[in-house]
């Protein structure tokens, strides 16, 4: 009579499978709808402007994803964003300014969700690239790129 014993290496195999397919689903974030991107970009810029008027960075950075918070602290902020401060590069009005997305918001290869647009506030453009990661279920900011452009003047 045969025996049947089994192969360790199947069931490691067969577990990591499982694993795998249990897990997944906890790696695929959706794109949140429109009134979560609204409220993503509105915050995420609010919160980034009074942190270049105060010159205190360490409510944007408490905010920020923890990938973005093990690159760079307050300090490396203030000095990173110094020149919206020497330029008074100050958009408060970001929370209620109208604005158009440049870009339709994409998840990325590394599960990054990536928004652009741009706001018209204060007779200036406000250009906006940001880019969060989720931690604990939350999106944060990993990454900022904001361009201001002030129109000249007759």
């Amino acid at each position: 009579m045969k025996s049947i014993r089994a192969n360790p290496t199947a069931h490691i195999i067969a577990l990591f499978a499982l694993a795998i397919a249990w897990v997944s689903p906890a790696f695929a974030a959706d794109i949140p709808d429109d009134h979560a991107q609204d409220v993503l970009i509105r915050s995420t810029l609010s919160t980034f402007n009074d942190a270049n008027m105060t010159n205190d960075y360490t409510v944007f950075f408490a905010k920020s994803a923890k990938e973005l918070q093990a690159l760079a602290g307050p300090e490396k902020m203030s000095a990173a964003f110094e020149v919206f401060r020497r330029n008074r590069g100050y958009f408060e009005n970001v929370v209620t300014a109208e604005y158009e997305s440049s870009e339709k918001p994409v998840i990325d290869k590394d599960g990054g969700l990536n928004l652009a647009g741009v706001f018209k506030v204060d007779e200036m453009d406000v250009k906006y690239n940001l880019r969060f990661f989720q931690n604990d279920n939350v999106w944060k900011v990993v990454s900022i790129n904001v361009n201001i452009n002030r129109p000249k003047k007759l």
